[in-house]
């Protein structure tokens, strides 16, 4: 089925990267996140956003506390090699990921 007729998927020649991130606060104070805060950025330095709207808002965790995110992204096929930035408080950290995109799905 093409994307257009599925509201919200990808264009062909593009893939959801979907990656699941643990936040937890190691600290002795309290550390928010954002959305806007996550991105990809591939080798050459391309960089996509989380896609919007985000499955979570803006948030902080208690020291100690520790939550689940679900990000999104909407990156081309032919990226398979990404970086994961978090960009917070001045600073980024990041984290390489494999993006290839899954097999195709054959329905029998």
């Amino acid at each position: 089925m093409p994307a257009s007729m599925m509201p919200g998927m990808p264009d062909p020649g593009t893939h959801r990267l979907y990656l699941e991130v643990v936040l937890s606060d190691l600290g002795v104070a309290s550390a928010s996140y954002a959305p806007q805060e996550f991105s990809v950025r591939s080798p050459a330095g391309r960089e996509w956003p989380l896609n919007e709207p985000a499955s979570f808002g803006r948030g902080s965790l208690a020291p100690g506390q520790t939550r689940s995110l679900d990000l999104l992204f909407d990156v081309p096929d032919s990226e398979s090699r990404l970086d994961l930035v978090w960009a917070h408080g001045g600073a980024a950290g990041s984290l390489g990921i494999d993006a290839r995109p899954p097999p195709p799905h054959q329905h029998g």
